[in-house]
This record gives structure tokens, C-alpha cells and sequence, in this order.
């Protein structure tokens, strides 16, 4: 009867084979290795399999995205993980562009739509204009199939797409298409209910031209929208705003003289300088407007060092006297100031 192995043995096996295992291991790993350098995917993910270090796993996960072979799709998907937008941001694009390449290669249009629909709505542009792009080629056709999946994108909160939808549909309603001007008024008004602020000044634009064909309803509401775009940053709408004020301020109008002024007096990009000068030769057809002018020289004289981006007023318009105070000179015609 043989005498079993004594414990010394059974330690010394089990490091023998604990040495041989990691052995295996790590020559798989660079064999792995080796081809994954070369661009086969298959081979990145088997590394990915061996490697204990996370980071050094997602690094596997993306070269085999950009490698080549059966795998590749399964490298791109581990390397995106559940979240697309955070992933495929920047330099990480490529992951998110060959998984929808792949899936359009593979006729799985389903699974591509899908995908660039989280990245559009993640904020990603180009993903939304790749999705459009079928749709967009049978709206034009005159497949009303496109049109509609379309319109559902903007409903679902597609800004891109709806800005898309309005510039289509209004080139239709400027040349006469008068059932496309609906429409347009509709990509519009959802963009901008949704947060648009181009698809606000879009709106505005739209209305206005209704309220020069005598739509007194459009008339009232163009520049509320106007407002609301140059309120959320969009300095186009910000620019055509005070454009249109000063042309009314030029035509007397004293409201229109008011919201320049507020909007100089709030530190908006504007000409405070000719604004000035605007309002001295309104004042001599219309007393209201002095007011303002008024209002302007006091605040200059309580915050001189602070009072408007031009301190002096135009010299036409203000008068620095002895004691230090500035003193507001009217012009020829006016002998009072209404305020």
C-alpha cells in the first residue's frame, strides 16, 4: 500500500500549476495581443476577456471596434456600454458611426434609426441629419410617409428636424404653396414651444411677413416672438429686434424709443452712442421722447462712473456745468420735458 503524498507535496503541485496556468495565460494574452495590433477584432476581444484591468478592457473593446472581422459590431456595442451620447462624444464618434454603418449594411434600418435617434436627441446634430436623410429623400419625392415620420421626430422634441421641416415648408409657402404655410407655422410653433429659440425667431419671421398681408392677429404676435428667441440667446433675433425698434424710434414712434433705451440701460450689444443722438433729433418732433433723454442725464449724474457705455451723450445732446452735474441742452423747438 503506497503512503499518500505528504502536505509539502501537495503545496509544492499546486504552485507548479498555479506557474503553469499563468503561464498559459499570459502567452494567450500576448499571442491575443499581437493579432489585435493588426486590426482583428476577434482577437481584441479575447484580450478583452483575458485582462483584468478595466481600462485596459474598454481599450480592447474599442480597437476591435476599429478592427476587422465576425466580432467587430460585438467590440463597438461593449465599448458604447449603455449610455451612446456619453460614449460616442468626440473621439468617440467613430464607435456610435460604425455600429449604425454596420446595422445599414445588415438592412437593420430599425436598430440604426434607433441608435442616431438617442444621439439626436442627446444633442448631436449630425446624427439627427443622418437620420433624416431617407426620410428627408421621399418627403421631396412626394411620399407622404417621409414627411410624417419627420414631423413626429420634431413632435418628439427633434429641434434640428423641426428647423429642417420649417425652412422646407416655408421656401413652399413664399412660392405660393399655400397649404405648405400651415405646416411651416406648425415646425415652427413646435420648436419653439420646445425650447428652440431659431425656431422662435423662425416663428416671428413667419408672422411677420403674415402681418404685412394684413393679418392683424400675426401683426400682434410676431414680435412677442422675437422677444422670447433674443430672451434665450439667439443674437440674430436680438439684432432684428432693435433694427425694427430703431426704425420705429426714427418714425416717432416713443415706445419704440423706450425699448431702446431700457435695453442700453440693461447692458445689451447696442450702439448706445447713435442711440443717443437717434433720440435728440426725435425730441424735436416728438416732446415724449425728451423724457427719455431726461431720464438718461439724471442717471448720469447719480452714476457717472457707471451711468451708460457713452458717458458724454453726444455733445448735442448734454452740457457739463460748473458744479460738476451734467445738464440736458434741448433742442431749438422744445421748451418743457414731459416725464
Amino acid at each position: 500500500m503506497k503512503t499518500p503524498p505528504g502536505p509539502r507535496f501537495v503545496v509544492v503541485l499546486l504552485c507548479a500549476t498555479v506557474i503553469a496556468c499563468g503561464g498559459g495565460r499570459s502567452q494567450e494574452l500576448a499571442l491575443a495581443e499581437e493579432r489585435c495590433a493588426k486590426g482583428i477584432s476577434d482577437a481584441c476581444l479575447v484580450a478583452a476577456s483575458l485582462e483584468r484591468d478595466p481600462k485596459k478592457v474598454d481599450a480592447y473593446y474599442r480597437r476591435a471596434c476599429r478592427g476587422v472581422g465576425d466580432r467587430t459590431l460585438e467590440g463597438c456595442l461593449k465599448a458604447i456600454g449603455d449610455d451612446p451620447v456619453a460614449a460616442c462624444r468626440g473621439q468617440g464618434a467613430i464607435l456610435c458611426n460604425t455600429v449604425v454603418d454596420i446595422y445599414m449594411r445588415e438592412k437593420q434600418t430599425e436598430k440604426a434609426d434607433e441608435l442616431l435617434t438617442r444621439l439626436c436627441e442627446g444633442g448631436d446634430e449630425s446624427s439627427c441629419g443622418r437620420r433624416d436623410a431617407g426620410y428627408w429623400n421621399q418627403c421631396r419625392g412626394g411620399d407622404p410617409a417621409g414627411c410624417d415620420v419627420l414631423k413626429a421626430a420634431c413632435q418628439h422634441g427633434s429641434m434640428k428636424t423641426c428647423q429642417s421641416l420649417y425652412d422646407y415648408y416655408h421656401l413652399g409657402c413664399i412660392r405660393d404653396q399655400t397649404t405648405d404655410c400651415p405646416e411651416a407655422r406648425e415646425a415652427a410653433q413646435t420648436g419653439c414651444t420646445a425650447g428652440d429659440e431659431k425656431s422662435c425667431e423662425s416663428l416671428g419671421t413667419l408672422l411677420k411677413g403674415e402681418c404685412a398681408t394684413g393679418s392683424v392677429v400675426s401683426c400682434a404676435e410676431h414680435r412677442n416672438f422675437m422677444v422670447e428667441s433674443c430672451s434665450r440667446g439667439y443674437a440674430w433675433a436680438c439684432g432684428t429686434l432693435e433694427d425694427s425698434d430703431r426704425l420705429g424710434c426714427a418714425r416717432l414712434e416713443a415706445a419704440a424709443c423706450s425699448r431702446l433705451d431700457n435695453a442700453c440701460r440693461m447692458g445689451a450689444r447696442t450702439d448706445c452712442e447713435s442711440l443717443d443722438d437717434l433720440l435728440f433729433r426725435v425730441c424735436e418732433q416728438q416732446p415724449a421722447v425728451c423724457g427719455i433723454l431726461a431720464d438718461r442725464c439724471r442717471a448720469l449724474n447719480a452714476k457717472p462712473q457707471v451711468a451708460f457705455a457713452h458717458a458724454d451723450f453726444g455733445r448735442q445732446v448734454t452740457a457739463l456745468q460748473p458744479n460738476g452735474a451734467y445738464a440736458l441742452l434741448l433742442p431749438r423747438d422744445v421748451t418743457s420735458i414731459s416725464t
